[in-house]
């Protein structure tokens, strides 16, 4: 069950998922839209729904099925897009549904995933047996992402705006 509180505790939103594990939800910062990740099988098939809400109604806005993936996180981008993350692709949706892109990656090779209090995002998975990290800006306001590899597993990551900040040992990159 997934349920929405308004801040005086007054229930503004339920929704029973009972063939599915919730994995990851997005709410919006007025509490008014919910985007939820929810993993199920289905004939030894592993697949995760992706449904959009409107706190103020019970129908999702959209409902998208995508095959041969557990989506780990989901984020909501203000504007046009949502977006998730698992654990060998990342889709990009727009707000009525549809896939309007996919990465993919091999399984496990997801590394991390940051937001900025902006909603820009950053992908970061590995390649070549893990000694590079493909990093991928998925920008707010531009359809258009931004790429750049790194030769080192760094130990944390972060972005703010247009910086990213990669650190390692004692050395932080930016």
């Amino acid at each position: 069950v997934v349920k929405v509180y308004s801040p005086s505790k007054k229930l503004e939103f339920e929704w029973h998922c009972s063939k599915e594990y919730v994995s990851s939800l997005a709410l919006s910062r007025d509490g008014k839209q919910l985007f939820v990740a929810a993993i199920g099988v289905d004939n030894a098939e592993i697949y995760t729904r992706l449904l959009a809400f409107k706190t103020d109604k019970s129908e999702p806005k959209f409902d998208v099925k995508i095959k041969d993936t557990a989506m780990l996180k989901v984020l909501r981008q203000t504007g046009n897009k949502y977006v998730a993350v698992g654990n060998n692709k990342t889709v990009i949706l727009t707000r009525s549904g549809k896939v309007k892109e996919e990465i993919t990656y091999a399984d496990d090779a997801l590394y991390t995933v940051e937001n900025d209090r902006n909603n820009n995002i950053l992908l970061c998975y590995k390649e070549f047996g893990g000694s590079k990290i493909k990093m991928i800006k998925i920008p707010k306001s531009s359809s258009e992402n931004k790429q750049a590899e790194i030769d080192y597993l760094p130990t944390s990551i972060d972005i703010k705006g247009n910086d990213i900040a990669c650190a390692l040992a004692d050395t932080v990159r930016v």
